[in-house]
């Protein structure tokens, strides 16, 4: 906990530092909740985007019997690379364990699929025309013993409106491409994605939203998924946000807790 601390002052010393030579630009984060938000990364900016999370998944909906995982954490780092361009590397060190017949097993640890990507900015909002991005997420197996391997697609347009009284509107809509080799067997999952968020600034340094999300998957005849998600975020500075959420998915009766942070680096 001592070395936790140490680096979080750390990191706040470092980005206070920064705004003394910027101070009139604020990030723009994906953070908090499941919607990307519609603008990438500053020109020459690295963001750090990082979360801890805590899931319960029953079995089945209304057992006792159920897994739980833990994000250790998750982890982003996005560049702008122009004005209108970002790169993104995104990974997960997770651990899951599963609650069987009222026993617990013991936690076990791996990384997920590491995903490369882009986003790319579209158009600028203006009247009814919302702000909109395109993003490219390509999904690598990052276990090479593992027998299992997957290469996920995603392509996601994310857009906003900014809306009178400190309110905001924004979503996403996308499409997932899953390819799965296992035991030399080659099959292809098709699927989308959507999310739709309100936030609300009660000041500039502090606000809160609500959202709804889901993933769907077109191989089978499950019902459209349904999350519901909230929480809030805090600005130490326009460079240095935290922030926590808390959702609950109705298909299955599962929920999470997770807290997070983003940072922001201008040369």
């Amino acid at each position: 906990m001592r070395r936790i601390l140490i680096l979080l002052q750390i990191i706040i010393s470092a980005t206070f530092g920064y705004s003394q030579d910027s101070s009139s630009v604020s990030m723009i984060t994906n953070r908090p909740g499941a919607t990307e938000a519609s603008t990438a990364v500053y020109k020459g900016g690295f963001q750090i985007e990082a979360s801890l999370e805590y899931g319960k998944i029953p079995e089945r909906k209304g057992t006792s019997d159920h897994s739980e995982y833990l994000f250790l954490p998750s982890f982003g780092l996005l560049y702008g690379v122009s004005e209108n361009v970002e790169l993104r590397v995104f990974a997960v060190n997770y651990a899951t364990r599963s609650n069987l017949n009222g026993g617990y097993t013991q936690f076990v640890y791996n990384l997920s699929d590491v995903f490369i990507g882009t986003k790319i900015n579209l158009l600028k909002s203006k009247g009814l025309v919302p702000e909109l991005a395109l993003i490219i997420n390509q999904g690598f197996p990052s276990n090479p013993s593992n027998v299992r391997k997957q290469w996920p697609t995603t392509a996601t347009f994310a857009w906003s409106y900014s809306l009178p009284a400190n309110f905001g509107l924004s979503g996403n809509l996308g499409y997932i491409n899953e390819k799965e080799v296992f035991d030399q067997n080659v099959t292809f999952d098709h699927g989308w994605l959507y999310t739709l968020n309100l936030g609300y600034a009660i000041k500039d340094d502090v606000g809160v939203f609500v959202e709804i999300f889901g993933e769907d998957n077109m191989n089978d005849d499950s019902p459209i998924p349904l999350v519901v998600n909230g929480g809030a975020w805090y600005r130490f500075n326009p460079k240095l946000q935290i922030d926590a959420s808390a959702g609950y998915g109705f298909e299955v009766g599962n929920y999470y807790f997770n807290v997070g942070m983003s940072l922001l680096i201008l040369k």
